[in-house]
């Protein structure tokens, strides 16, 4: 499911409530964070499959992690995440490229601390940026971020040209140019 046309009402949630306020004005962003996005629990994008359980079973663990992200803890995780997604740079358009949320929220967690998936796509959500889930079943989400961030710009991602589903890894950037005498 795609969330770009959430980017006007999270505007409109962020004005109203403030990122930059306090626990309870960051617990109301989260509450109309949850109210636009129906699928969107403490560990990602919610997904069908797994062990078979009834729809109550299933509902009741939805509910369960939607609480979660309401918590003291969550918060802290989601302003971590609000904090470093101000500092990077943006693209027009979603960026496949920079990685999924997934391993974007494992830059902010070099910071210090575990962030969930959840609310790492919430603060994306909140900061402005275009969502949209990784794929089908998939908890994860991808975002409108540049490829080159600025938490370590001395790293750049690489990828299979042949398979782009492949694994994005992290390289040491290679020198732009070689030293004269040296191959």
């Amino acid at each position: 499911m795609v969330y770009w046309e959430l980017r006007y009402r999270i505007e409109i949630v962020s004005v109203i409530y403030g990122l930059s306020g306090s626990y309870s004005m960051t617990k109301d962003t989260i509450r109309g964070i949850i109210g636009l996005c129906p699928d969107l629990t403490y560990s990602g994008f919610a997904v069908g499959g797994g062990p078979k359980r009834s729809l109550r079973q299933r509902a009741a663990e939805i509910r369960g992690e939607r609480q979660r992200m309401l918590t003291s803890a969550a918060c802290d995780e989601f302003r971590r995440a609000c904090h470093w997604l101000d500092e990077q740079p943006r693209t027009q358009h979603i960026n496949r490229k920079s990685g999924n949320s997934y391993i974007l929220k494992e830059e902010v967690e070099l910071g210090g601390g575990h962030v969930s998936s959840g609310m790492f796509i919430a603060a994306a959500i909140a900061c402005g940026y275009d969502v949209e889930q990784a794929g089908f079943n998939s908890r994860h989400a991808w975002l409108n971020i540049g490829q080159i961030r600025l938490t370590n710009p001395n790293l750049h991602l690489t990828s299979s040209r042949r398979d782009p589903t492949a694994v994005i890894a992290y390289s040491p950037r290679p020198p732009r140019f070689s030293i004269p005498g040296t191959r």
